[in-house]
């Protein structure tokens, strides 16, 4: 065995971007290693709303081409993988004083049905009657009724750890967690410095970074010539009881300034999310909700369901931060919505890419996207069909 090993790719960062290029690199034959400083899927990719979805706020912005790509790759996953993800039906409720109107919503929905192409299941509208006979704790007062869409749910971190367990049987797949770059050198083929249990050397021709809100913290680190880009937001959620939280589908809460999420799981319903900026200097991993994040989510659910006592539902929360992108680098004074949720691609150095921002519904095309321009680079044929083998859930 050499006593330095060496990888076409070492791709940095296992969560769902990190997954979607490894896969997509093995199953191109490439001698790939994924690495993770903590476990695969353990923060951002694990800590999500749990979709797969088009970004049907997104078109009140007239982000058209972004929600048709998510709802391209939602609909390609419903039916690659179908052992881990569910279509269901959502359901907007309308009052007197919400922030859009019956019709637009019911416009919008239509629009969010041709936009992919009208591979959505349709979408709908109820009566008053009709959704109280449905969701019998709802507030009645000032309701008009609702609008109902399709999207899909997922168990975000399972569904992920398959992304890299697909190709885990190739000769050219490797991957270590609990690992860290600890030092890169500055021309390929790169010498890297990892650690673990112990300190090791590899090199690589290439490198790809996937380390979504905590990009600039790595490469400051790594000493590269880097703009900060990443405009950290936080986003935490309430895991419910199911047994006490009567909910038997997903429920869109209309707040003034964004939409919060009541979605049924099987053993769990998930609330949220918040949008809470963070400062570039606080710690990103395995964070917890905080106090003003969970009055937040409990005050706008009793606006909806009053007579529920959600208090002594919670069993479970979960936070993680948003890879938030700003293209020319951010300044101090921008909100977390002033960020694209667009991926961006960067070059710091010559084989060196820098894969942020995008949404965990895109990654699959992310991952296209970032490989597809490599091997352009390097005079090399991409097939975007590979990436289409189906994922199913190991009988063992």
């Amino acid at each position: 065995m050499d006593k330095v090993k060496h990888y076409e790719y070492l791709i940095v960062g296992g969560g769902i971007t990190g997954a979607g290029v490894y896969r997509d690199l093995v199953l191109h034959n490439k001698k790939t290693l994924l690495i993770d400083k903590k476990d695969f899927m353990s923060q951002t990719s694990s800590q999500s709303s749990k979709m797969l979805h088009g970004g049907i706020r997104y078109l009140e912005h007239l982000e058209f081409s972004l929600v048709q790509e998510a709802l391209h790759e939602k609909n390609t996953w419903k039916e690659l993988a179908p052992d881990f993800t569910e279509e269901l039906e959502f359901f907007i409720p309308i009052y007197k004083n919400s922030p859009h109107s019956f019709w637009k919503l019911y416009a919008g929905v239509k629009l969010y049905d041709s936009l992919s192409m009208f591979r959505n299941r349709p979408s709908g509208k109820l009566t008053k009657g009709q959704l109280l006979k449905k969701f019998p704790h709802l507030n009645s007062k000032g309701l008009i009724g609702a609008i109902t869409y399709h999207d899909v749910i997922i168990d975000d971190k399972n569904f992920g750890k398959a992304i890299i367990e697909s190709v885990s049987e190739s000769h050219q797949a490797h991957t270590l967690e609990s690992t860290e770059i600890i030092k890169i050198s500055e021309e390929s083929p790169f010498t890297i410095t990892l650690k673990n249990e112990k300190q090791f050397t590899i090199t690589a021709d290439e490198v790809i970074f996937c380390t979504g809100p905590f990009t600039d913290k790595v490469m400051k680190k790594l000493e590269f010539s880097w703009k900060p880009k990443i405009l950290p937001s936080k986003g935490s959620h309430l895991i419910l009881d199911k047994n006490k939280i009567d909910c038997p589908n997903p429920v869109v809460i209309q707040e003034k300034n964004r939409i919060i999420f009541l979605i049924p799981h099987n053993d769990f319903v998930l609330l949220g999310t918040t949008e809470l900026k963070l400062s570039p200097g606080d710690n990103f991993f395995d964070l917890d909700i905080s106090e003003i994040e969970k009055k937040y989510l409990i005050k706008n659910f009793k606006h909806y369901f009053p007579r529920l006592e959600i208090e002594n539902a919670i069993i479970n929360q979960t936070a993680g931060v948003r890879p938030l992108v700003i293209k020319e680098g951010i300044s101090e004074n921008q909100a977390p919505g002033a960020a694209s949720r667009q991926h961006l691609i960067f070059h710091p150095r010559n084989n060196c890419s820098i894969l942020i921002g995008g949404k965990y519904t895109t990654f699959r095309k992310m991952a296209a996207d970032v490989v597809s321009q490599i091997f352009s680079k390097r005079q090399e044929i991409y097939y975007p069909h590979l990436s289409l083998k189906p994922i199913h859930k190991s009988k063992s």
